[in-house]
């Protein structure tokens, strides 16, 4: 019954989903099928902080020709992530976490036996609030793919790096030129005395690198008083067919 009144909703373009946080909404499905619809098809998927498969699951569903690419570093995730790499014929999976280049290694918090989604790079101001440090191995972007990728894949490059993004983007210079859609999620402002990368940031090196916002997948508030939060973004590499229709209506 459940499942027949949400289908009853989506045709009314009304979506419920289940959150400790307030969601305005959660449509990243809709979103990368609105892209398939404008003729995106991607010969290559990059899930930078892949977890335990839950985007690259919508994604495989979407685009089940595209060839993918998980990368996430938790030992817990692995049994999960090899699983669907055995399931998904082509799918790679990527042992380490992204950061910016001259660095083998970064040090990962609330990394525990679950695979948590929330696990994220920081520094010694979040050691000393008493969460456990894990050392974990690390590479760039370029290092993975730059001379991997060849033209034409049109690839999509997906990063849900806990405020990690920046770091990664950075190491990812020669990769963007190849990349068409990007997707993140982006924290709206940082946690208290906690160095993330927040939405602004993340837009400007975008910019910077030639592409821009084209569209917003979900976004959620705190709970305490719905204030917006964190958000998952979707931005177009200029030279896109994806931006030719400017039209409103």
């Amino acid at each position: 019954m459940k499942a027949l009144v949400k289908q009853l909703l989506l045709r009314f373009g009304i979506r419920i989903s289940r959150s400790a946080q307030p969601n305005r909404f959660q449509a990243m499905e809709e979103t990368l099928s609105l892209l398939k619809k404008l003729g995106f098809a991607p010969g290559r998927i990059i899930d930078g902080g892949a977890n335990q498969a839950q985007w690259a699951g919508v994604a495989a569903g979407v685009f089940p020709d595209a060839r993918l690419h998980l990368i996430e570093p938790q030992p817990a995730c692995q049994p999960v992530l090899e699983r669907f790499t055995a399931e998904h014929p082509g799918a790679e999976l990527h042992a380490v976490a992204l950061t910016e280049g001259g660095k083998s290694s970064v040090t990962m918090f609330d990394v525990d036996g679950s695979g948590s989604s929330g696990a994220f790079v920081g520094s010694a101001e979040v050691f000393a609030a008493g969460l456990k440090p894990v050392t974990l191995p690390a590479t760039t972007l370029d290092e993975l793919f730059a001379e991997k990728i060849s033209a034409g894949e049109r690839v999509l490059l997906k990063l849900d790096l806990e405020g990690h993004e920046l770091p990664a983007l950075r190491g990812a210079g020669r990769l963007l030129k190849q990349v068409e859609v990007f997707v993140t999620e982006a924290h709206v402002f940082a946690p208290a005395a906690w160095q993330r990368s927040v939405f602004g940031d993340i837009a400007a090196e975008l910019q910077r690198n030639g592409f821009e916002l084209f569209d917003i997948a979900s976004l959620s508030g705190r709970g305490r008083d719905a204030r917006l939060r964190i958000g998952d973004f979707v931005f177009v590499n200029k030279t896109s067919a994806l931006l030719k229709d400017r039209e409103w209506s």
